[in-house]
Parts: C-alpha cells; structure tokens; sequence
C-alpha cells in the first residue's frame, strides 16, 4: 500500500531517549520516561499525560512532533575502507510486516554524519566481509 509518511514526526513507541530530548521543551527526564513506556506502547498521543512530567502545556507545545505509528521510516548509514567513505540514506516501509526499501538516495556531501546530527564516536560498528 501507499502508507502516507509522518514526514517529521517522531513514534514515541520506538524512539530513543536522544531523539526524543531533541525536541524543545523534552527534558531528558520527561524522554526517559517516555522510553519506560515504551514496553507496554501507547496507542494515542493522549496517553503522553500519564507519563511524569508530561504537562497538557508541554503536550500543546509537541504534539505536532509525535506519532504513535509508521510505517515508514528513513534509514541512514556510513560505510568506510580505509580513507574511502559512503553515505547513504534509504527509505523503508513496512507492510504487513515485511520490509522494503522504496528509495535509496546518496548524499552529495562528505560530512554527512555531522549534518544527520550523528555523535563522533560510533554506535555500532558491522563487518560485512573480510578477506581471509
């Protein structure tokens, strides 16, 4: 199907506590706290009220950033051997439960990991093959 995409919005269900500080007005208390909920789910935006320190202020405030499904969602990597280095970014949508990739696109800039907003230090580092 042709999912409408939350261009934007962040799924309180998935996010990390990072991403969900990043928006204004989102302690990292109040993101933390969104995580622990995040067991459980929520299936409406109204639901932020009972999680500590979700004001009905700070909810008409960031309302318009969350979203409680996708279907898609914008997957971002950087490959590297040795000096040579690639940025891509792919977008993907889940359908009944299977993932496809609808785009892939290739940034034109070589810094693009600071420009996603990403830290210096990696998070997580896959070996795709190595020669013997």
């Amino acid at each position: 199907g042709n999912q409408p995409r939350n261009e934007g919005k962040i799924n309180v269900n998935t996010a990390t506590e990072y991403v969900l500080a990043s928006v204004p007005g989102i302690t990292s208390d109040v993101a933390a706290n969104i995580v622990s909920r995040q067991t459980s789910g929520m299936t409406a935006l109204s639901e932020l009220l009972q999680v500590p320190g979700f004001s009905l202020q700070l909810m008409q405030q960031t309302i318009d950033s969350f979203s409680t499904t996708s279907e898609s969602f914008v997957v971002r990597a950087e490959g590297s051997f040795g000096q040579s280095r690639v940025s891509l970014e792919a977008v993907v949508s889940i359908n009944g439960g299977r993932a496809r990739v609808m785009k892939i696109y290739e940034p034109p800039y070589q810094d693009m990991p600071l420009r996603w907003g990403w830290q210096d230090t990696t998070t997580s580092e896959t070996v795709l093959g190595e020669n013997p």
